[in-house]
C-alpha cells in the first residue's frame, strides 16, 4: 500500500502552502494573509520540517528554496503562480493585503516581481545566517 502523495489534498477545499518558516518574508507573508475568511480549510507547512513534501516537490522539478507551494482544489501552484492565486483568493480587508493584491494580482506582475522576492529572501538568509533548505541534490 503507498501512502498519500504530500502534494495532494485529502478535502479538495482544504488548501496547503509549503514555505520556508526561517525566512522573515515567508514567514510574515503568510501570516499576515487573510485567507480564512474565504478558505476555511488551511494547513501551512513549514517546509523545514516537512522532508516528504520537499523531496515530492523535487520529483516534480520544483526546488523550494526557489518557490513556495500552494496546493488548493487539486492544482499545483508554485513560485510566481502561488503568490499569484493567493492574492487572488486573499480578502482585501487589510492594507498588506490590498498591497500584496495590487502587486500580485497579475499572472504578469507575479513572474515579473517573485525573482526579486526570491533575491530579497536569499539575502534576507544570508544576513541571518540561516542556511537554505536541504535537498536532496545539496
Amino acid at each position: 500500500m503507498t501512502s498519500p502523495s504530500p502534494l495532494r489534498n485529502d478535502n479538495p477545499d482544504q488548501m496547503k502552502i509549503i514555505y520556508d518558516g526561517e525566512c522573515p518574508f515567508c514567514a510574515s507573508y503568510v501570516g499576515m494573509l487573510r485567507l480564512r475568511e474565504n478558505i476555511k480549510d488551511i494547513q501551512l507547512i513549514d517546509a523545514r520540517d516537512a522532508a516528504q513534501s520537499v523531496q515530492a516537490m523535487q520529483e516534480r522539478g520544483m526546488d523550494i528554496n526557489d518557490g513556495m507551494l500552494v496546493i488548493y482544489k487539486d492544482e499545483i501552484y508554485y513560485g510566481p503562480d502561488a503568490m499569484n492565486i493567493l492574492s487572488l483568493l486573499t480578502s482585501e480587508n487589510a492594507f498588506f493585503n490590498r498591497v500584496i493584491a495590487f502587486f500580485f494580482r497579475s499572472k504578469w506582475s507575479s513572474r515579473t516581481l517573485y525573482p526579486v522576492c526570491r533575491f530579497f529572501r536569499n539575502i534576507a538568509l544570508a544576513v541571518l545566517g540561516r542556511k537554505k533548505i536541504e535537498t536532496a541534490g545539496q
